[in-house]
């Protein structure tokens, strides 16, 4: 298992976060909106995990 493979759900609603998925959210978000960086082309369960929170509703705002 690589650092950023981490296990995506379906449905986004369904999946309890923790502090340390806030935080890694909050991060990834600063580095890619403000920073330019981007993820590696391998990192695709981290893209499919960001996209995931990326899709709720408080994760909008």
């Amino acid at each position: 298992m690589k650092l950023y493979d981490y296990p995506t759900a379906p449905n986004p609603r369904r999946v309890r976060f923790s502090i340390a998925d806030i935080t890694a959210f909050v991060t990834l978000d600063f580095a890619r909106s403000r920073l330019k960086l981007t993820l590696p082309d391998e990192a695709t369960t981290l893209r499919a995990w960001f996209t995931t929170i990326a899709m709720r509703s408080g994760a909008q705002a």
